[in-house]
């Protein structure tokens, strides 16, 4: 059985011991990456690109498994504009 494990919530991986141990302790390592990525990959950083080279990271593009999902777009977003939190931070940033 294969361990597998989802960098979360940044697409970069971080380049320092932690994240070191956790290439050791993983059978496989994700990371969420929009798609667009795959056009601008220089966008992920030298590191990034090196341990995704090496195949010791993986991309997971999210559109890969929502369009699976019946209505998800449309619940998804009925879900962010009821979100009270969600939607203090969007009023914060316009």
């Amino acid at each position: 059985m294969a361990d597998k494990v989802l960098y979360f919530p940044y697409i970069r991986v971080p380049e320092n011991e932690w994240f070191t141990r956790v290439l050791l302790y993983w059978d496989e390592i994700g990371s969420i990456v929009p798609s667009e990525y795959i056009y601008r990959p220089e966008a992920l950083g030298n590191y990034m690109i090196e341990l995704l080279q090496s195949g010791l990271v993986r991309q997971v593009f999210p559109g890969d498994y929502t369009h699976k999902i019946p209505k998800f777009e449309e619940a998804f977003l009925e879900l962010i504009d009821k979100d009270k939190v969600i939607a203090v931070f969007l009023s914060q940033r316009t």
